[in-house]
């Protein structure tokens, strides 16, 4: 049984890479334009695949590594007042992943919004967080700006999303993203650039 889940995770992780390459937004007077997607011009690793991944996967199967638990990842001292100060100084808090809070020249910044339990279309499944977020979205102050980076679960994730949404008493919020997320945003009704 414990194969067979193995397998079933793989199977599906694969088809949610192989699906993060595709674009509707081809430009052809773009270098980093393609066909089939967009690839990196400074990097080009066009032999490998899915089958590269899937064969990854298989030998880390066997190998000895160690699980979450057997880890002691311990937080460091929360003070989420110090988030909600007002003040011209610059700082930088982490709260999980690529999820970080940055108060810059007045602006509340967050950058990959991912406060759920798990990197995954459904709630139920995917990778879980090996540790919760340092900070749930209420205990944030008004956000002014949401930087998104890619469009992968762990840095996009939509129930973050729609809490986000709704989280400012005061300020307006906005969503800064890369090619081809905006249509997605707009879909939601958020306010993007």
């Amino acid at each position: 049984m414990n194969l067979l889940k193995h397998i079933i995770i793989i199977t599906f992780t694969a088809s949610l890479l192989l699906s993060c390459g595709y674009s509707k937004y081809y430009d052809a007077s773009k270098a980093h334009h393609t066909a089939s997607g967009f690839r990196n011009i400074e990097y080009n690793d066009s032999n490998k695949g899915a089958w590269d991944f899937i064969k990854w996967r298989w030998q880390r199967f066997f190998k000895s590594i160690p699980g979450a638990d057997a880890y002691d990842f311990k937080y460091a001292r929360l003070q989420p007042d110090l988030l909600h100060l007002e003040s011209t100084r610059t700082t930088l808090t982490w709260i999980g992943h690529a999820t970080f809070f940055l108060k810059f020249r007045g602006l509340n910044i967050l950058t990959d919004p991912q406060f759920s339990n798990s990197a995954s279309p459904v709630s139920w499944g995917g990778p879980a967080r090996v540790i919760p977020a340092a900070y749930r979205i209420e205990d944030l102050p008004d956000i002014d700006v949401v930087l998104i980076s890619h469009d992968h679960y762990d840095s996009l994730d939509l129930a973050s999303v729609k809490a986000l949404s709704q989280h400012n008493s005061s300020r307006r919020l906005t969503f800064i993203v890369p090619l081809g997320i905006k249509p997605w945003l707009e879909a939601l009704n958020m306010p993007s650039s």
